[in-house]
Formats: C-alpha cells, sequence, structure tokens
C-alpha cells in the first residue's frame, strides 16, 4: 500500500510530506507550523535554521504534552464521578429493594 503524500512549503523549504489525516488537515498542520516557526525567527536575534526548527518542535511537543495531561485529568475527573454515580445508584437500589 503507497502512502499518500503531498508536496508543501515547510519553513520556506519545500519539501513532499506524508498526508496527515486528510489532505486538507495536513495543510492546516503545515500552517501552524509555519506560524510557529516565523513566531520564533522574530524573536531570534540571529538566524539559526536549525535552531528555529528544533524550538518548533519542542513548542509542539509541549503543547501535545499539556493536551495528553489535560485528557488525563478529565479522564480522572469522570471516573470520580461514574463511581459517585454507581454508588448513588446502589444505595438508591438497595432502598427500593428493602421498600418491596
Amino acid at each position: 500500500m503507497t502512502t499518500e503524500t503531498i508536496s508543501v512549503e515547510l519553513g520556506r523549504t519545500r519539501l513532499t510530506i506524508p498526508v496527515y489525516g486528510d489532505p486538507e488537515k495536513t495543510l492546516q498542520l503545515v500552517a501552524r507550523v509555519n506560524e510557529q516557526l516565523t513566531a520564533i525567527e522574530k524573536s531570534a536575534s540571529r538566524i539559526d535554521t536549525q535552531t528555529f526548527a528544533l524550538m518548533t518542535a519542542l513548542h509542539f511537543a509541549a503543547e501535545a504534552d499539556r493536551e495528553r495531561q489535560g485528557r488525563e485529568a478529565d479522564s480522572r475527573d469522570l471516573i470520580k464521578l461514574l463511581e459517585t454515580l454507581s454508588t448513588t445508584l446502589r444505595a438508591l437500589l438497595t432502598k427500593i429493594q428493602s421498600q418491596s
């Protein structure tokens, strides 16, 4: 099976990259990377493409980690709520059964 690819300009370099999800999603991701790369370049006092690329990669790794931590916290909260609901339902069921 052949992986679908798309030609893009990433950091002023023309690349053929794999499609992530679909072509439109891939172009959105490329735009986000280019925006972050441009922001880092503007804040730098000297041109260092490798450092810019590494800082951009670090930015997205940190963003992904924050999102992962948020999902984990949401999952923990959901588990607590489900446990509370389960306890309440058991108590109600016990009460109903004792009234019968």
